[in-house]
């Protein structure tokens, strides 16, 4: 995160979805390709990213949260709930 955050955007990118190759039990990394893709106004990205942590970690009300502020902006209305 720290990569993307000082502008070397790609090799942030990269390395978080290393993140997800190292350790395929450990969401945290594709929650933050979501938040990234979030920011960047990328929502399917986003969603997509999201949906796959949360298959991992069914009971965080963070990913919950973005999710849901997601699927409003992509018009899915009933998934926002």
């Amino acid at each position: 995160m720290i990569l993307y955050e000082t502008g070397q955007h790609e090799e942030g990118l990269a390395e978080l979805a290393k993140v997800n190759q190292l350790d395929p039990d450990d969401g945290y990394g594709l929650a933050l390709l979501g938040y990234i893709a979030l920011l960047q106004k990328d929502w399917s990205t986003a969603q997509q990213h999201y949906l796959a942590a949360q298959a991992l970690d069914p009971y965080n009300a963070k990913l919950a949260f973005y999710l849901g502020t997601v699927s409003l902006e992509l018009g899915e209305h009933q998934q926002a709930q």
